[in-house]
């Protein structure tokens, strides 16, 4: 293009070519983007070959800077269909048609106001070919043959009338408003054989209603390398990204790449800062494994990417990051109150990667507090209420210089009044978009702003396959060089009651008159206080959460499944273990694996025995002590004397077998519910052990290696008295030494009596207890504390 008029947009010079793909481009200046689109059908404007497009590769260097044109789509019938169920649809209630299409309006108007063009994703559709429409149509229409007649043979009319060919035939006698409502509804009929009147007759109609495609900003990211097409986390919005794509192919946008299939992405959890940072949140929406992606094929272009963590938190009220984080002005950030401060049950904590000179990233920060990151980068931080977050208070939308449109009058008056917001001239515009947040969502998420063009890329992107060590991940939080101790812990983001592991766990029960949510919720809130209290000590947590799809409910309790060894002058040792459920054995998945190895030069893989219904499941089967070459091992249906016995081997430990149970004579399925080795104590419940002689052998052992000797009743066994575990924090200054901790639940805590706290303080000097409430993990998933932790040694 000829050099830019000094009045002109970005948007305003575009070489276009309307005719048959061989005329010459011209280039033209227009006010409106929508002007220079064709009014007419002409197919040649889709040509890849020959049209430079409009921004044709535009990319975003932060939420402060001039938006160019917004892509937005009004509510239509899907909305309304999608409304007949709110909850089930993701709405948080009932959408009213024509409440929404004047919420939309003014969001349209506020836009325009600011001299931004406006591009409607329906409009963009209407000018499209009948033949582009109908090709994207027959990917939405499906026919499908009745239950009743598969296996059955089908007449050649008969496949005809299903086949491909006849639904064409059909898509192409319909106008465009036809087509286009095929498009955003995604018919299925259902057709089974007929021996009257028609060969086959339509026995019912499913619609899959895109009615969430009101919000834009989910399908894709704008990054610095350009645009990139997400991947859904809700199965009732997965189809929107094609319809994106198709709208992004006939404007003429460029798609940098796509997320695949395996990973999710959405567009709530991008927010660009500056040209040197971005913002990436991963909750109940966005997997860490696309970020990693996207980090992996160069598809940011931002030297520090910042991963927001929703790790204790993951509700539909705080879906994405810009439910409760957006960019006012130029380093002034918008933030809900409650979730600030390291003591925050639902904080979000930061992982900073940074890229390297090589083009790579690498992890540098870890779980940092987000105010904190913020702080630490110079944001002046403007602090909303929660009540004023879930009215979508936060989830503004920027036009660029602080020009804000709000849809919450409180929030937009806060904002306006922060002196430093006013220092930097921002402005704030509120709207009434309550026809529209009904359906779960705000000015941010309601629309796709486009700001910059491309500024070139340094690699070019390809579907390379993604593995971990394209991102140099290896010790992200520093492996035990010293005393302190480490501990790897898996966020119970996937926490549940496990129907098939509560067979031979007593001590599981369901919790009734608390749904799945409300369980997981709880569960979340606890886990988070156990990291706080562990890391205010300073002992490392490598905090890790599930993102797998077949992720167990129990895999909050990853001691289950390995355990690590350290050897003087020796490789470093891990152990991965067979486990009897098989809902459990997804626990080892691959990814925390890679992790482990990467720091553990020596793997043995014992699962081999799950092959052989042997079973030994890791630190929850043997409670080992290193120092002593010890072994202990209550005999169950989790725990058997082959697997121990090789375990014992292979580590030089003795191995002291014993079987343990319930007051009604049923095995106590773990180990370490019987007895815990802390150090210089043991605590050991005699009363389980129904064999004397066993009984005997094992506290002579005990009194012979241990200073003191806790025996505990059944009744405080149950109360997961023995699942506690003895760490160390961060040295002290002074006095250079590591001060023990016992850690275990409030309810173990309280279990004990004084006289036994006083005998474990008396026998390892220095000893502090830590105890945390833990009710709804220990109730639901029936494991403590020391389920919750894998030892890193």
């Amino acid at each position: 293009p000829p050099p830019p008029h000094p009045h002109a947009t970005a948007h305003d010079y575009i070489m276009m070519d309307f005719g048959d793909g061989n005329a010459p481009k011209r280039t033209v200046r227009s006010e409106s983007l929508t002007q220079m689109l064709p009014t007419d059908n002409a197919s040649s404007f889709h040509s890849e070959a020959t049209h430079q497009r409009i921004l044709d590769f535009p990319c975003s260097l932060g939420e402060h800077q001039d938006a160019q044109w917004v892509l937005v789509h009004c509510p239509d019938g899907s909305s309304s269909m999608a409304s007949l169920h709110p909850a089930g649809a993701l709405f948080e209630g009932t959408y009213s048609h024509s409440q929404g299409r004047n919420s939309h309006r003014a969001l349209r108007n506020a836009i325009a106001s600011h001299g931004v063009e406006v591009v409607m994703l329906a409009d963009v559709l209407s000018w499209c070919s009948q033949d582009d429409l109908v090709g994207l149509a027959c990917e939405c229409l499906t026919y499908e043959l009745a239950d009743s007649c598969v296996g059955g043979s089908l007449a050649v009319r008969e496949e005809l009338l299903l086949g491909d060919a006849y639904k064409r035939r059909c898509l192409f006698g319909m106008d465009k408003p036809q087509l286009i409502e095929t498009i955003l509804s995604n018919p299925t009929v259902v057709l089974e054989k007929s021996d009257r009147n028609t060969p086959v007759r339509a026995s019912s109609y499913r619609l899959e209603p895109l009615g969430n495609l009101v919000f834009t900003r989910d399908q894709m990211i704008v990054t610095a390398r350009g645009a990139v097409l997400g991947r859904m986390g809700t199965i009732q919005r997965q189809r929107e990204v094609r319809i994106l794509e198709f709208v992004l192919q006939k404007l003429g946008v460029r798609v940098a790449g796509r997320i695949p299939e395996g990973m999710t992405l959405e567009g709530g959890d991008f927010i660009p800062a500056s040209p040197d940072l971005c913002f990436i949140g991963t909750g109940i929406r966005t997997s860490m494994r696309a970020i990693e992606y996207l980090m992996v094929n160069d598809l940011l272009g931002y030297k520090r990417v910042a991963v927001v963590r929703d790790m204790f938190d993951r509700q539909q009220d705080r879906m994405h990051l810009d439910c409760v984080f957006n960019i006012a002005h130029n380093n002034v950030a918008v933030y809900v109150k409650e979730l600030m401060g390291a003591d925050a049950i639902r904080r979000r904590l930061v992982h900073e990667y940074v890229q390297q000179e090589d083009g790579t990233y690498a992890l540098e920060r870890v779980d940092v507090e987000f105010t904190q990151y913020l702080r630490d980068h110079g944001y002046h931080i403007i602090e909303l209420p929660e009540a004023y977050q879930e009215e979508f208070g936060i989830n503004f939308v920027s036009m660029g210089q602080g020009k804000l449109i709000a849809i919450h009058q409180p929030s937009a008056d806060l904002i306006a009044s922060d002196p430093e917001f006013q220092r930097r001239g921002g402005s704030v515009v509120n709207i009434d978009f309550s026809g529209v947040t009904k359906m779960f969502g705000g000015a941010h998420c309601g629309t796709q702003v486009f700001r910059n063009r491309y500024r070139g890329n340094k690699k070019k992107t390809t579907e390379m396959g993604h593995t971990l060590d394209m991102i140099k991940l290896n010790s992200p939080y520093g492996f035990p060089l010293g005393r302190q101790s480490h501990v790897l812990m898996v966020a119970p983001t996937t926490f549940a009651y496990n129907s098939e592991a509560s067979r031979d766990n007593k001590l599981m029960h369901d919790m009734e008159g608390m749904s799945a949510g409300e369980i997981r919720t709880a569960a979340s809130h606890e886990f988070s206080r156990l990291v706080y209290e562990l890391r205010q000590r300073g002992i490392v947590v490598h905090l890790f959460k599930d993102d797998n799809d077949d992720a167990s409910p129990d895999s909050v309790f990853p001691n289950s499944w390995f355990t690590t060894h350290n050897f003087p002058g020796l490789p470093k040792m891990m152990m991965i273990y067979p486990m009897k459920a098989a809902s459990r054995r997804t626990e080892r998945s691959n990814w925390l694996v890679d992790y482990l190895k990467s720091n553990y030069s020596v793997t043995v893989d014992l699962s081999g025995f799950e092959a052989e219904e042997k079973y030994l499941e890791g630190g929850g089967s043997i409670v080992s002590d290193s120092f002593n070459k010890l072994a202990y091992m209550v005999l169950s249906d989790r725990s058997s004397v082959e697997v121990g016995e090789c375990y014992a081997r292979i580590l030089g430990r003795t191995l002291h077998a014993f079987r343990a149970s319930h007051p009604d004579g049923s095995a106590l399925y773990h180990t370490t519910l019987v007895i815990a080795i802390c150090g210089k104590f043991a605590i050991v419940c005699g009363e389980a052990i129904g064999d004397e002689q066993e009984r005997t052998a094992l506290f002579a052992t005990l009194h012979e290696y241990y200073t003191a000797v806790v025996d505990i009743s059944l009744e405080q066994a149950e109360n997961f008295c023995a699942c506690v575990q003895l760490l160390h924090g961060a040295p002290d200054p002074v006095k250079d030494e590591c001060p023990p901790f016992l850690v275990l639940s409030d309810r173990a805590y309280n279990a004990f009596t004084p006289e036994q706290l006083q005998a474990m303080q008396e026998a390892h000097e220095g000893l502090q207890f830590l105890h945390v409430p833990l009710d709804v993990i220990e109730n639901v998933g029936g494991g403590s504390v020391r389920s919750l932790l894998g030892r890193l040694t």
